[in-house]
């Protein structure tokens, strides 16, 4: 519509509204890129990743990053797709992943251990290892179907094929 003085406006229409919490489409993620270390690359690693690949959430290659900080910076900036940083096994500390948690939440992504429970920082020092391994998700979605999914076949751990 056009106002007297000539500015032009629109009108609302509730159909055309978008409700920010809904999911993006299933296609926009399959070029989504877990990041992983190229040591820790195959076993229930890759079964998870191949399992997400086949459901289009995730690009079956994977990007090979090393050390926890680099990984929760790929993440962050996610200049390449990285989307995921799936280790259900132990190999990582509270110092390796407690910035990554805050700085994840901060942007609206998640970090829990293997069965989607937050990581508790109240440990000491010597109990400070993440025995139940790590899910680190740009997009808490995908990082619930991760969860979900790794809970649902019940891969083992210590698989290494």
């Amino acid at each position: 519509t056009t106002t007297e003085t000539g500015d032009t406006t629109t009108e609302d229409d509730d159909d055309d509204d978008v409700d920010v919490d809904d999911d993006p489409p299933i296609l926009s993620r399959q070029n989504n890129r877990a990041i992983i270390s190229r040591s820790r690359a195959g076993g229930v690693v890759r079964k998870c990743i191949d399992a997400l690949a086949d459901r289009n959430l995730l690009h079956r290659e994977p990007i090979h990053v090393s050390g926890a900080g680099y990984k929760t910076l790929s993440l962050i900036t996610g200049t390449d797709g990285e989307t995921l940083w799936f280790f259900p096994k132990q190999g990582t500390s509270l110092w390796d992943v407690a910035a990554a948690d805050a700085i994840l939440r901060s942007i609206g992504g998640c970090l829990s251990d293997k069965n989607g429970n937050d990581i508790d920082y109240s440990k000491s020092r010597q109990n400070a290892e993440n025995v139940e391994g790590i899910i680190a998700c740009n997009d808490t979605w995908l990082h619930r179907e991760c969860v979900r999914l790794f809970q649902e076949e019940q891969w083992d751990d210590d698989d290494d094929e």
